[in-house]
Protein backbone atom coordinates (compact mmCIF):
# COMPACT_ATOMS: atom_id res chain seq x y z
CA UNK A 1 0.00 0.00 0.00
CA UNK A 2 2.86 2.61 0.39
CA UNK A 3 3.69 2.43 -2.72
CA UNK A 4 0.40 3.23 -3.95
CA UNK A 5 0.43 6.33 -1.59
CA UNK A 6 3.76 7.74 -2.93
CA UNK A 7 2.30 7.25 -6.39
CA UNK A 8 -0.63 9.45 -5.23
CA UNK A 9 1.39 11.86 -3.28
CA UNK A 10 3.68 12.33 -6.37
CA UNK A 11 0.47 12.93 -8.79
CA UNK A 12 -0.79 15.47 -6.18
CA UNK A 13 2.58 17.23 -5.76
CA UNK A 14 2.86 17.79 -9.46
CA UNK A 15 -0.87 18.46 -10.22
CA UNK A 16 -0.39 21.59 -7.38
CA UNK A 17 2.63 22.30 -9.11
CA UNK A 18 1.42 23.16 -12.46
CA UNK A 19 -1.64 24.80 -10.92
CA UNK A 20 0.28 27.23 -9.16
CA UNK A 21 2.18 27.92 -12.14
CA UNK A 22 -0.72 28.37 -14.42
CA UNK A 23 -2.64 30.94 -11.66
CA UNK A 24 0.80 33.07 -11.78
CA UNK A 25 -0.47 35.05 -14.10
CA UNK A 26 -4.48 34.21 -13.57
CA UNK A 27 -6.48 36.34 -11.39
CA UNK A 28 -9.37 34.18 -11.22
CA UNK A 29 -8.08 30.80 -11.57
CA UNK A 30 -10.05 27.69 -12.58
CA UNK A 31 -8.86 24.43 -12.12
CA UNK A 32 -8.07 22.98 -15.90
CA UNK A 33 -10.29 20.25 -17.23
CA UNK A 34 -7.42 18.19 -17.22
CA UNK A 35 -6.81 18.21 -13.77
CA UNK A 36 -10.15 17.97 -12.48
CA UNK A 37 -10.93 15.04 -14.41
CA UNK A 38 -7.62 13.28 -13.49
CA UNK A 39 -9.03 13.84 -10.06
CA UNK A 40 -12.60 12.74 -9.92
CA UNK A 41 -11.76 8.59 -9.42
CA UNK A 42 -14.02 5.96 -10.17
CA UNK A 43 -15.34 4.18 -7.09
CA UNK A 44 -14.39 0.75 -6.50
CA UNK A 45 -16.69 -2.17 -5.98
CA UNK A 46 -15.74 -5.33 -4.43
CA UNK A 47 -16.14 -8.07 -6.64
CA UNK A 48 -17.25 -11.72 -5.06
CA UNK A 49 -16.78 -14.22 -8.04
CA UNK A 50 -13.39 -16.25 -6.86
CA UNK A 51 -13.00 -18.05 -9.82
CA UNK A 52 -13.22 -14.77 -11.75
CA UNK A 53 -10.79 -12.70 -8.80
CA UNK A 54 -8.35 -15.60 -9.38
CA UNK A 55 -8.03 -15.60 -13.03
CA UNK A 56 -7.79 -11.62 -13.22
CA UNK A 57 -4.96 -11.74 -10.55
CA UNK A 58 -2.90 -14.42 -12.95
CA UNK A 59 -3.54 -12.14 -15.65
CA UNK A 60 -2.08 -9.60 -13.87
CA UNK A 61 0.75 -11.30 -11.84
CA UNK A 62 3.52 -8.89 -12.75
CA UNK A 63 1.62 -6.05 -10.74
CA UNK A 64 3.07 -7.75 -7.57
CA UNK A 65 6.58 -8.63 -6.51
CA UNK A 66 7.94 -12.20 -7.82
CA UNK A 67 7.55 -13.59 -3.90
CA UNK A 68 3.57 -12.64 -3.71
CA UNK A 69 3.40 -14.02 -7.62
CA UNK A 70 4.99 -17.08 -6.38
CA UNK A 71 2.20 -17.47 -3.46
CA UNK A 72 -0.62 -16.40 -6.05
CA UNK A 73 0.42 -19.14 -8.41
CA UNK A 74 0.75 -22.05 -5.79
CA UNK A 75 -2.50 -21.42 -5.11
CA UNK A 76 -3.88 -21.33 -8.05
CA UNK A 77 -2.25 -24.28 -9.21
CA UNK A 78 -3.90 -26.64 -6.02
CA UNK A 79 -7.35 -24.76 -6.92
CA UNK A 80 -6.96 -26.74 -10.50
CA UNK A 81 -4.91 -29.07 -9.66
CA UNK A 82 -2.83 -28.60 -12.82
CA UNK A 83 1.01 -28.55 -12.05
CA UNK A 84 2.11 -24.84 -12.02
CA UNK A 85 4.94 -23.32 -14.57
CA UNK A 86 6.37 -19.72 -13.93
CA UNK A 87 8.08 -17.09 -16.37
CA UNK A 88 11.47 -16.64 -15.01
CA UNK A 89 12.54 -13.04 -17.06
CA UNK A 90 11.97 -10.89 -19.91
CA UNK A 91 14.54 -12.22 -22.09
CA UNK A 92 13.64 -15.73 -22.28
CA UNK A 93 10.08 -17.49 -21.75
CA UNK A 94 11.70 -20.25 -20.01
CA UNK A 95 9.06 -21.96 -17.94
CA UNK A 96 9.77 -23.69 -14.76
CA UNK A 97 7.63 -25.57 -11.44
CA UNK A 98 7.05 -24.18 -8.38
CA UNK A 99 9.96 -25.59 -6.60
CA UNK A 100 12.86 -24.34 -9.07
CA UNK A 101 11.28 -21.02 -9.00
CA UNK A 102 11.86 -20.62 -5.25
CA UNK A 103 15.19 -22.21 -6.24
CA UNK A 104 15.42 -19.02 -8.30
CA UNK A 105 14.57 -16.43 -5.53
CA UNK A 106 17.40 -18.36 -3.85
CA UNK A 107 20.04 -17.95 -5.83
CA UNK A 108 19.35 -14.13 -6.32
CA UNK A 109 19.06 -15.38 -10.41
CA UNK A 110 17.03 -12.56 -12.81
CA UNK A 111 13.40 -12.63 -12.57
CA UNK A 112 10.83 -10.27 -13.67
CA UNK A 113 9.73 -8.47 -10.54
CA UNK A 114 7.02 -6.13 -9.99
CA UNK A 115 6.17 -3.90 -12.52
CA UNK A 116 3.84 -0.85 -12.47
CA UNK A 117 2.81 -1.28 -15.97
CA UNK A 118 2.22 -4.56 -17.64
CA UNK A 119 0.25 -5.23 -21.40
CA UNK A 120 0.39 -8.58 -23.27
CA UNK A 121 -1.37 -10.58 -26.21
CA UNK A 122 -2.50 -13.65 -25.92
CA UNK A 123 -3.62 -15.68 -28.72
CA UNK A 124 -5.61 -18.82 -29.88
CA UNK A 125 -5.03 -21.05 -32.88
CA UNK A 126 -8.22 -19.51 -34.65
CA UNK A 127 -10.41 -16.88 -34.31
CA UNK A 128 -13.95 -16.90 -35.58
CA UNK A 129 -13.51 -18.26 -39.06
CA UNK A 130 -9.65 -17.43 -38.97
CA UNK A 131 -6.61 -19.94 -38.97
CA UNK A 132 -3.59 -18.37 -37.23
CA UNK A 133 -1.16 -21.27 -37.66
CA UNK A 134 2.12 -18.86 -38.58
CA UNK A 135 3.52 -16.00 -37.15
CA UNK A 136 3.12 -14.07 -40.23
CA UNK A 137 -1.05 -14.81 -39.84
CA UNK A 138 -0.52 -13.97 -36.35
CA UNK A 139 0.57 -10.28 -36.78
CA UNK A 140 -1.92 -9.56 -39.49
CA UNK A 141 -4.43 -10.54 -37.23
CA UNK A 142 -3.24 -8.47 -34.38
CA UNK A 143 -2.19 -5.33 -36.77
CA UNK A 144 -5.92 -5.42 -38.43
CA UNK A 145 -7.54 -5.90 -34.15
CA UNK A 146 -5.51 -3.06 -33.30
CA UNK A 147 -6.81 -0.71 -36.37
CA UNK A 148 -10.48 -2.36 -35.75
CA UNK A 149 -10.71 -0.80 -32.33
CA UNK A 150 -8.97 2.49 -33.02
CA UNK A 151 -11.60 3.17 -35.69
CA UNK A 152 -14.47 1.66 -33.48
CA UNK A 153 -13.65 3.97 -30.58
CA UNK A 154 -13.47 6.95 -32.76
CA UNK A 155 -16.62 6.43 -34.32
CA UNK A 156 -18.08 5.97 -30.85
CA UNK A 157 -17.08 9.35 -29.68
CA UNK A 158 -17.40 11.20 -32.48
CA UNK A 159 -13.51 11.85 -33.55
CA UNK A 160 -12.20 11.74 -36.98
CA UNK A 161 -9.14 9.08 -37.74
CA UNK A 162 -6.13 9.93 -39.52
CA UNK A 163 -3.57 6.79 -39.71
CA UNK A 164 0.07 8.82 -39.53
CA UNK A 165 2.54 5.95 -39.78
CA UNK A 166 3.07 2.06 -39.75
CA UNK A 167 -0.32 1.97 -40.42
CA UNK A 168 -0.38 -2.29 -41.73
CA UNK A 169 2.24 -2.96 -38.89
CA UNK A 170 1.33 -3.77 -35.41
CA UNK A 171 3.39 -0.67 -34.26
CA UNK A 172 0.58 2.04 -35.89
CA UNK A 173 0.52 5.60 -35.25
CA UNK A 174 -2.78 7.50 -35.44
CA UNK A 175 -4.23 11.08 -34.65
CA UNK A 176 -8.14 11.59 -33.82
CA UNK A 177 -9.99 14.69 -34.13
CA UNK A 178 -12.72 16.13 -33.31
CA UNK A 179 -14.21 19.84 -34.08
CA UNK A 180 -16.02 19.70 -30.57
CA UNK A 181 -14.76 21.96 -27.83
CA UNK A 182 -16.88 20.67 -24.96
CA UNK A 183 -18.92 17.07 -24.45
CA UNK A 184 -21.08 16.58 -21.67
CA UNK A 185 -20.09 13.65 -20.68
CA UNK A 186 -16.90 14.20 -19.90
CA UNK A 187 -15.21 16.94 -17.77
CA UNK A 188 -12.11 17.05 -20.23
CA UNK A 189 -12.45 16.45 -23.71
CA UNK A 190 -9.40 17.03 -26.13
CA UNK A 191 -10.13 18.05 -29.74
CA UNK A 192 -7.27 16.00 -30.58
CA UNK A 193 -5.63 12.45 -29.53
CA UNK A 194 -2.41 10.59 -30.02
CA UNK A 195 -3.04 7.06 -30.10
CA UNK A 196 0.33 5.07 -30.53
CA UNK A 197 0.60 1.27 -30.21
CA UNK A 198 3.90 -1.06 -29.64
CA UNK A 199 4.33 -4.34 -29.63
CA UNK A 200 7.37 -6.42 -29.11
CA UNK A 201 7.77 -9.51 -30.94
CA UNK A 202 5.24 -12.05 -31.18
CA UNK A 203 6.31 -15.60 -30.13
CA UNK A 204 5.13 -19.30 -30.33
CA UNK A 205 3.40 -19.87 -26.68
CA UNK A 206 5.26 -21.91 -24.08
CA UNK A 207 3.01 -23.71 -22.00
CA UNK A 208 1.15 -22.88 -19.40
CA UNK A 209 -2.02 -24.64 -18.29
CA UNK A 210 -2.52 -22.15 -15.69
CA UNK A 211 -2.74 -18.97 -17.97
CA UNK A 212 -4.97 -21.30 -20.65
CA UNK A 213 -7.23 -21.85 -17.46
CA UNK A 214 -7.37 -18.45 -16.60
CA UNK A 215 -8.06 -16.93 -19.84
CA UNK A 216 -10.29 -20.04 -20.82
CA UNK A 217 -8.73 -21.04 -23.95
CA UNK A 218 -5.29 -22.64 -25.45
CA UNK A 219 -2.59 -19.66 -26.43
CA UNK A 220 -0.61 -20.68 -29.44
CA UNK A 221 0.63 -16.66 -30.01
CA UNK A 222 1.64 -14.65 -27.07
CA UNK A 223 3.88 -11.26 -27.01
CA UNK A 224 6.96 -11.66 -24.08
CA UNK A 225 5.74 -11.79 -20.44
CA UNK A 226 5.41 -8.31 -18.45
CA UNK A 227 4.73 -5.00 -20.35
CA UNK A 228 4.88 -5.98 -23.86
CA UNK A 229 2.00 -4.52 -25.53
CA UNK A 230 1.68 -0.72 -25.36
CA UNK A 231 -0.64 0.98 -26.60
CA UNK A 232 -0.18 5.02 -25.50
CA UNK A 233 -2.79 7.81 -25.27
CA UNK A 234 -2.31 11.62 -25.05
CA UNK A 235 -3.51 14.99 -25.95
CA UNK A 236 -2.11 17.92 -26.04
CA UNK A 237 0.32 16.67 -29.37
CA UNK A 238 3.96 17.81 -29.05
CA UNK A 239 4.65 19.79 -32.10
CA UNK A 240 7.61 21.32 -34.06
CA UNK A 241 8.05 25.24 -33.89
CA UNK A 242 6.53 24.99 -37.31
CA UNK A 243 2.73 23.46 -35.97
CA UNK A 244 4.11 20.55 -37.18
CA UNK A 245 3.46 17.00 -35.35
CA UNK A 246 6.96 15.84 -33.79
CA UNK A 247 7.38 12.15 -35.23
CA UNK A 248 10.00 9.81 -32.82
CA UNK A 249 11.98 6.81 -33.31
CA UNK A 250 11.74 3.89 -30.38
CA UNK A 251 15.87 3.04 -30.00
CA UNK A 252 14.68 -0.70 -29.63
CA UNK A 253 13.03 -1.40 -32.81
CA UNK A 254 13.09 1.77 -35.23
CA UNK A 255 9.12 1.86 -35.07
CA UNK A 256 7.59 5.57 -35.30
CA UNK A 257 5.70 7.62 -32.41
CA UNK A 258 4.14 10.48 -31.32
CA UNK A 259 3.25 11.98 -27.52
CA UNK A 260 1.49 14.78 -26.40
CA UNK A 261 1.55 16.71 -22.88
CA UNK A 262 -1.32 15.09 -21.28
CA UNK A 263 -0.83 10.98 -20.62
CA UNK A 264 -4.99 10.50 -20.94
CA UNK A 265 -4.79 6.79 -19.04
CA UNK A 266 -5.93 8.69 -15.39
CA UNK A 267 -8.95 10.36 -17.29
CA UNK A 268 -12.20 9.77 -18.25
CA UNK A 269 -11.69 9.20 -21.81
CA UNK A 270 -8.58 7.38 -21.50
CA UNK A 271 -10.43 4.83 -19.68
CA UNK A 272 -13.28 4.94 -21.78
CA UNK A 273 -10.63 4.13 -24.62
CA UNK A 274 -9.08 1.78 -23.02
CA UNK A 275 -12.15 0.09 -21.72
CA UNK A 276 -13.21 -0.44 -25.62
CA UNK A 277 -9.70 -1.61 -26.86
CA UNK A 278 -9.31 -4.04 -24.44
CA UNK A 279 -12.23 -5.34 -24.85
CA UNK A 280 -11.81 -8.97 -25.57
CA UNK A 281 -10.29 -12.53 -23.82
CA UNK A 282 -6.98 -11.45 -26.14
CA UNK A 283 -5.31 -8.63 -24.54
CA UNK A 284 -4.89 -7.50 -21.57
CA UNK A 285 -3.35 -3.99 -19.52
CA UNK A 286 -2.75 -3.30 -16.06
CA UNK A 287 -1.15 -0.06 -14.17
CA UNK A 288 -0.42 2.08 -11.12
CA UNK A 289 -0.43 5.40 -12.18
CA UNK A 290 -3.61 6.36 -12.01
CA UNK A 291 -5.82 6.13 -9.12
CA UNK A 292 -7.09 3.97 -8.20
CA UNK A 293 -4.76 1.42 -9.95
CA UNK A 294 -6.86 -0.27 -12.93
CA UNK A 295 -6.73 -3.63 -15.13
CA UNK A 296 -8.54 -3.78 -18.39
CA UNK A 297 -9.81 -7.31 -19.60
CA UNK A 298 -12.51 -8.42 -21.78
CA UNK A 299 -15.01 -5.95 -21.94
CA UNK A 300 -14.19 -4.59 -18.19
CA UNK A 301 -12.13 -2.36 -15.61
CA UNK A 302 -10.83 -3.73 -12.81
CA UNK A 303 -8.73 -2.39 -9.79
CA UNK A 304 -6.52 -4.01 -7.06
CA UNK A 305 -4.71 -4.06 -3.64
CA UNK A 306 -1.51 -5.35 -3.98
CA UNK A 307 -1.40 -5.93 0.12
CA UNK A 308 -4.26 -8.54 -0.78
CA UNK A 309 -2.62 -12.06 -0.59
CA UNK A 310 -2.53 -14.22 -2.67
CA UNK A 311 -5.38 -13.23 -5.24
CA UNK A 312 -5.12 -9.50 -5.34
CA UNK A 313 -7.39 -8.24 -8.36
CA UNK A 314 -10.84 -7.96 -6.29
CA UNK A 315 -12.70 -4.88 -7.73
CA UNK A 316 -14.58 -3.43 -10.43
CA UNK A 317 -14.48 -0.08 -11.55
CA UNK A 318 -17.56 2.44 -11.86
CA UNK A 319 -17.45 6.03 -13.36
CA UNK A 320 -17.98 9.05 -11.05
CA UNK A 321 -20.62 11.27 -11.55
CA UNK A 322 -19.43 14.85 -13.04
CA UNK A 323 -19.22 17.06 -10.45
Amino acid sequence: MGYLIVKRTAIKSMVITSILLSCLSITNCATPPYLQDIFNDPRRIALFNESQISKLSYLARYLIPSSDRKKLITKMAESHQVEPTITLDNKKADQISVQAFADRLASGKPIIDQMERISQIYLPSQIDDKIIDTLEKANALLSTMIANRVYRFADQQGYTVSCLNQCNTVNQVYLLSSTQSYHANYLYWPQEIAIVSNVKPLQKAPPDPLRDKALGFPVSWQSPEGNSFTVDIHSDIIRSSKGTIESKTHTADGSQYIKGWNDLTPTKIGRAFRTSFFDNPYFVFGEYESYPPSVYYNKGIYSFDAGKKPYFVSYRLVEPMIR
